[in-house]
């Protein structure tokens, strides 16, 4: 019979206080996080090395994308050595070694079939585990990051929305003043007596006209926003996508990555069929 994780702290450190079970819970979330983030770097060399593969021909072709691939490699083996490193601090705060969410990777284990399509031998290597698990932690995380896009977007509609209705009858009402203020003969109103004068008035219609125009404009600035807001986010995500394939890029035009000898070794076999 399974244990929960708070019996597990009960059972191995029996005064453990609040901080430690905070402490362990927000170092689960870290591993999860490692685990993604492995899972993503795998399927993202994987999905390279196919299209090295099929659509890379020539020497400088080839060289430039083997670098790629092996700055690629490099990522698999720090998200692999960053959840290592988390696991045992787990075991520090009172994980059982044996915890079957959290189990031991070693750095040779660290391969998958995702990103890349089924090929000759792989119904002969049965899936990780740790694998399965993070493929439905990905979905899950994934969908949640989905959903919560898409409500942004909604409250940022409606936002849009309230605010082209408040500017707009804002707009109106200063208008209506500055016509009612446009009416008054010369002046006269609001002045003690008939034989008064009150210069003012002019300048009370000219302050309504530029209130009213002020509002029209943002009325007409938010209508504008609201009907790019879909190129916008569009525009958003092919910044992101262009910053991500720069730093890459960079990364290997550089060469300065000091974990490239250190991991060379276990992606040897992958390189030497290129």
């Amino acid at each position: 019979m399974q244990t929960s994780g708070r019996t597990e702290d009960k059972q191995i450190f029996p005064g453990a206080g609040p901080l430690t079970i905070i402490e362990r819970e927000l170092r689960e979330s870290d591993a999860h996080e490692a685990l993604s983030e492995l899972r993503t770097s795998i399927r993202t060399f994987n999905w390279n090395l196919s299209i090295k593969k099929k659509d890379i021909h020539g020497i400088e072709s080839n060289t430039r994308a083997g670098k790629f691939l092996q700055t690629l490699s490099n990522n698999i083996q720090v998200a692999g050595d960053r959840y290592r490193r988390i696991r045992s601090a787990l075991i520090s705060l009172g994980m059982a070694e044996s915890n079957s969410t959290f189990q031991v990777l070693n750095r040779k284990e660290q391969y998958g079939k995702g990103g890349r399509q089924p090929q000759l031998g792989d119904s002969h290597k049965q899936s990780q585990e740790w694998e399965k698990e993070m493929d439905r932690v990905q979905w899950f995380r994934e969908r949640a990051l989905l959903e919560r896009a898409i409500e942004e977007v909604e409250i940022l509609d409606a936002e849009f929305e309230r605010a082209i209705i408040w500017f707009g009858k804002t707009s109106e009402i200063w208008t209506k003043l500055a016509l009612e203020t446009g009416s008054m003969d010369l002046g006269i109103a609001f002045s003690s007596g008939p034989n008064d004068y009150n210069p003012s008035v002019g300048g009370w219609q000219a302050y309504a006209h530029k209130q009213a125009a002020m509002y029209l404009e943002l009325r007409v600035g938010c209508e504008q926003a609201k009907a790019d807001l879909e190129g916008m986010i569009k525009q958003d995500s092919e910044k992101e996508n262009k910053k991500a394939t720069e730093r890459a890029e960079k990364e290997v035009k550089s060469g300065k990555n000091p974990l490239e000898n250190d991991y060379s070794e276990y992606y040897t076999g992958l390189f030497a069929g290129l």
